[in-house]
């Protein structure tokens, strides 16, 4: 009976009365970003906060790392499973500079793949976890559809640019909310710095800074008129992307005023991405607030019913349900 409430129970808050945020005011105005494509969604929730071109078509760079992370995740349940390395790919870009007869754990080589966006770690992880890059492709193309990512095909598991690999703002940021719900996942792309020992075939020590400026900046930039640091504590991940097609590209995501927000960001300026992705993330902070409709600790009722071997049924949800509202709703 608990199954037949909560699937009314999720009828009814379907047809709620839904607010258009569009159409109320705000402390502050809406973004206005340089950005060509951006989302901003409600971690807890999925609802969308902020769009600008967020179901368009566009190429995701590396920012598809995230997902390939996700795949392999889902797929490997003992990170410690060490990896041989041979065959090594041909890949361009940035590079963990694997050489043939080293061996990692998978553990390692998603850091890397997370923290230093190392394409060749893409390619020896996707042959490894699905038996060869084509088929991997396949299982993250696949995942993607099971959460509602229609409009995204992956042709390669580290986003270098290809006509047949796109997705869209609104996708990316659907995919990085599931990712974060992988604790292992969150704690890789929160990490600031990764190092690995030298090796008998690489006899230096790999050093890598995550790419992700909001983590590691020491710099500054301009922000409603005031210099501020790059760098923002309330961030803990989740993605950099960049190719000449993709422009300048940021997944991130960070809580604060006890609501966490995703930001996608995609096909801005070298200038302009942290501003972009700052400005996006407080609008969310500034401008939102989390109410739970519903708690799944708590009994909503008792109920009579006739004409049945169970003379009283007690009403109970199997989850929470909330919504994201405007602080002036209050």
């Amino acid at each position: 009976m608990k199954k037949i409430f909560s699937f009314i129970l999720t009828l009814l808050i379907t047809f709620l009365p839904v607010f258009n945020i569009n159409n109320l005011s705000f402390a502050d105005s809406e973004p206005n970003l340089t950005a060509e494509y951006a989302v901003l969604m409600d971690y807890e929730t999925g609802q969308v906060l902020y769009s600008k071109n967020g179901y368009n078509k566009l190429y995701p760079a590396s920012t598809t790392k995230a997902w390939t992370a996700y795949v392999v995740l889902k797929h490997v349940s003992d990170l410690n499973q060490v990896v041989e390395i041979k065959d090594l790919p041909i890949v361009d870009g940035s590079s963990m500079y694997l050489k043939e007869g080293e061996a990692f754990t998978v553990k390692e080589l998603l850091d890397a793949l997370l923290i230093h966006s190392s394409n060749d770690v893409a390619m020896v992880l996707a042959k490894y976890v699905g038996g060869s890059v084509e088929n991997f492709v396949n299982m993250m193309n696949n995942e993607a559809k099971a959460i509602g990512a229609k409009n995204t095909h992956f042709n390669n598991p580290h986003g270098l640019p290809d006509e047949n690999h796109y997705t869209t703002a609104y996708d990316m940021a659907l995919m990085a909310r599931k990712a974060m719900d992988n604790d292992i996942f969150r704690d890789i792309v929160k990490t600031k710095s990764v190092k690995y020992p030298a090796t008998e075939a690489y006899p230096y020590e790999r050093y890598f800074e995550n790419t992700n400026q909001f983590l590691t900046s020491r710099s500054k930039m301009d922000y409603k008129g005031q210099q501020i640091d790059i760098k923002y504590d309330v961030v803990d991940g989740i993605k950099t992307g960049y190719t000449d097609a993709a422009g300048k590209c940021l997944l991130s995501t960070g809580i604060k005023n006890n609501i966490r927000v995703i930001s996608a960001v995609f096909k801005s300026t070298v200038n302009d991405l942290y501003l972009d992705s700052r400005t996006l993330l407080d609008y969310g902070f500034d401008n939102f607030y989390v109410e739970t409709i519903v708690d799944k600790n708590e009994f909503i009722k008792d109920k009579k019913v006739f004409l049945s071997k169970e003379k009283k049924l007690t009403y109970q949800p199997e989850t929470n349900y909330s919504v994201v509202l405007p602080n002036n709703s209050k």
